[in-house]
């Protein structure tokens, strides 16, 4: 039986992923987008196994530079600043929007923010989606994985705040700080709450709208 990886995204993420079937081609590929069983997304690790460290050619013809992602993870800091090509994106649904980031070290980021009708204003405040006590509460979740090439653990934000204080859903340019606490879910029982801050201003590769602007 295949080993596989665990993680928690929230429901709203897996919505506006499957919206987006038919764009795959264009979005991000070999990123392990996972299956929803009903309580949370089933990764497989054959899936971050074949995934391959870009080659960083001096013309940036794997590499992009979008932007800024800077972050402190317990006593890690880190600031990105090289980003993997075709692999990352902002996916819109109509109330939920999906970042997914991967940096030319296949360090990756999966951050779902939610909120009714959120393609009219994303701007704002908007809590860690298992503090939310009713489902039209603006929540988030962010998943990061340390490195798609091997079998690092996933790392969930268990607790926290995020605020979008910019997000342009036309041009992809984006400003969000967010912190709280993540939590090893590859050991959870064992693992202790890492305190986390990050900072993200990027403009993205690829911007992809699933919903109806007229309703």
């Amino acid at each position: 039986m295949k080993s596989r990886l665990f993680y928690l995204i929230g429901v709203f993420f897996i919505v506006a992923c499957n919206s987006n079937t038919n764009n795959e081609d264009k979005t991000s590929d070999g990123l392990p987008e996972g299956k929803w069983n009903g309580e949370y997304m089933e990764v497989d690790t054959e899936v971050k196994k074949d995934l391959k460290r870009p080659t960083k050619k001096s013309n940036g013809g794997e590499i992009l530079n979008l932007g800024t992602v800077t972050y402190t993870i317990n006593d890690e800091e880190g600031k990105i600043i090289h980003f993997n090509k075709r692999k990352n994106d902002l996916i819109i649904n109509e109330n939920n929007v999906t970042l997914r980031i991967t940096d030319a070290n296949n360090r990756y980021f999966l951050i779902g923010i939610h909120k009714d009708k959120i393609y009219k204003n994303p701007e704002g405040k908007y809590i860690n989606s298992s503090s939310k006590k009713n489902d039209g509460d603006p929540a988030f979740s962010i998943s990061y994985i340390t490195s798609l090439d091997d079998e690092s653990p996933t790392y969930q934000c268990t607790k926290g705040s995020l605020e979008v204080k910019k997000m342009n859903l036309k041009s992809g340019e984006v400003n969000i700080e967010a912190k709280g606490e993540f939590l090893n879910m590859k050991n959870v029982v064992d693992s202790s709450p890492l305190p986390f801050e990050i900072e993200i201003k990027m403009r993205f590769e690829t911007v992809i709208g699933a919903f109806n602007q007229s309703k």
